[in-house]
């Protein structure tokens, strides 16, 4: 067995598994579906290396009605932040916020 980071979806071993994770490979960004999120660490004690290191974020809709988002047509809520698009016959200004007629 080797060291492995057990990522886990709500609070308790019984939730669902979202991945299990080791080596340097980045694993994808992870999103919980509500507001928790575990994380077991497993070690066969043998070998001593680096180790493992995780950042966090809140994430927030920004497109929602209370969020920061200020595009003129279409708002797409990204990882930590935003993105604004146009509907069809549109084309985005290069401010990134307004719509131009194509």
């Amino acid at each position: 067995m080797y060291d492995y980071v057990e990522v886990i979806d709500g609070i308790g071993l019984s939730s669902k598994v979202i991945g299990t994770y080791c080596g340097y490979k980045l694993p994808p960004d992870i999103k919980s579906t509500n507001n928790s999120l575990s994380v077991k660490f497993v070690s066969d004690g043998s070998v001593q290396k680096a180790g493992f290191s995780a950042s966090f974020i809140l994430e927030q809709d920004e497109c929602s009605p209370s969020g920061l988002g200020k595009c003129e047509q279409i708002c797409v809520n990204t990882l930590g932040g935003y993105e604004c698009a146009c509907r069809i016959g549109f084309d985005l200004h290069s401010d990134g916020i307004h719509c131009e007629r194509e």
